[in-house]
């Protein structure tokens, strides 16, 4: 949640400090716009792709995904940010793709295996994110020292810390049995339609 408040308060700034002889493609409204339709479009294709991919197999992509654009953000050279701004666009409308599933599968992960105590976990797992809110004051706090763009290592930290969710459900077995659709690692799920029972051939 870091990570993704301090790119949505802080990604047009990533344009402000350009030289006002060069034009983006978009504005920087149709930017925001693109990039939280991008955000809401990746998290309804990660909810399909749920029901064939394990959910923390595409929390690990997603993490990645958006670490590795973060650090291309960070380490781009300033002539390409300076002369070939629509890169900088690029690249900030597709962290917020890769973001926009990261909550939700931690979300819905962290509620697994919890039973009776499911109402207790959501309601902790739904306050948790309000630390998030340091995020963008990090980098207001960096700001000065690095700029705006530099400052992204940020985002790149927090994802990549948030990466160590999925590996411990990959490294620990107990866990992995707990979140994964079945105990038996490789198996994928069996599709069985419920109303073929009650044709009368069957």
């Amino acid at each position: 949640v870091a990570a993704q408040e301090t790119v949505n308060l802080w990604f047009s700034e990533l344009f402000a400090d350009d030289d006002s002889g060069i034009s983006l493609a978009l504005t920087i409204s149709n930017i925001s716009l693109i990039g939280h339709s991008a955000f809401a479009v990746s998290r309804f294709l990660c909810g399909a792709l749920c029901l064939v991919i394990r959910p923390r197999i595409l929390l690990c992509a997603s993490l990645l995904g958006g670490t590795a654009i973060s650090i291309a953000i960070a380490t781009l050279p300033q002539h390409t940010v300076t002369t070939r701004p629509n890169t900088v666009l690029g690249l900030t409308i597709g962290l917020f793709f890769f973001e926009g599933p990261i909550f939700p599968l931690i979300f819905a992960i962290a509620l697994r295996g919890l039973g009776r105590s499911t109402k207790k976990g959501a309601a902790m797992i739904a306050a948790g994110p309000g630390g998030g809110a340091v995020g963008p004051w990090v980098l207001f706090a960096l700001q000065n020292r690095m700029g705006v763009r530099r400052s992204f290592w940020i985002v790149t930290v927090a994802l990549g810390t948030a990466c160590l969710f999925p590996v411990y459900l990959k490294v620990v077995g107990r866990a992995r049995e707990v979140v994964d659709w079945n105990r038996i690692e490789g198996k994928e799920r069996k599709w069985k339609w419920k109303w073929k029972s009650k044709w009368p051939w069957d």
